[in-house]
């Protein structure tokens, strides 16, 4: 990791002492390693997952403020209000991390970094459709529709992405989304087959061959 790349954590780790400290509190590092097992991952991995983490929640949350924005009828907790700022410091923080990977060109200038972004641009565009399938309950009652939403914030983060990363995935053919829909409901038969006790995979297979 460079020298910049390094103070800019360290000042990151200063700013974030400073802010526990109107709280009496303070962020003890030293005392997580020794507490808790902990597996180092490369600077690579974590730039380009955190990077797509807090792309995809920018356009996750500016989605939601300007559906409210549209329609307050669906603003269900005062919260909501006060959430633009938070939507922006989401940007901001991909920003950070667009100028991270944009000061390592090693991990975007290759073959290898091709595969590694895809690889994370689809673990997570699969992961936030099949857990807000899961939930729909929340975005229902806020006036959004769960699949038309990810799908907006998929295209929107991947469009975003496309500007850094040096590949990214096809999200707007069709196929993508049945594809998404299709695990979907394999996701839906794997949680009631653990919800019902069975370790038989037998119904599974029948349905998903």
């Amino acid at each position: 990791m460079s020298i910049p790349c390094c103070c800019n954590c360290v000042n990151l780790c200063r700013f974030l002492n400073k802010g526990l400290s109107d709280f009496n509190l303070d962020l003890d590092l030293g005392s997580l390693t020794k507490a808790w097992k902990y597996t180092f991952f490369k600077p690579k991995f974590i730039f380009h997952a955190t990077y797509l983490s807090e792309k995809i929640g920018y356009w996750r949350y500016i989605t939601i403020y300007r559906h409210l924005k549209a329609n307050p009828g669906f603003e269900v907790f005062p919260i909501f209000k006060y959430i633009e700022n938070w939507c922006q410091d989401e940007n901001r923080h991909g920003g950070f991390f667009s100028a991270l990977l944009k000061a390592q060109p090693q991990f975007l200038s290759d073959g290898k970094a091709k595969l590694w972004s895809r690889f994370f641009c689809l673990s997570v565009y699969v992961t936030i459709y099949l857990n807000d399938c899961q939930r729909t309950a929340f975005f229902e009652g806020i006036g959004l529709n769960t699949k038309e939403f990810d799908i907006h914030v998929i295209i929107e983060t991947n469009r975003t992405t496309a500007r850094i990363f040096p590949a990214v995935l096809g999200v707007e053919n069709p196929e993508f989304k049945r594809k998404l829909d299709r695990m979907v409901e394999i996701n839906q038969k794997l949680i009631a087959i653990g919800e019902s006790g069975s370790s038989s995979g037998e119904e599974l297979e029948e349905n998903t061959c």
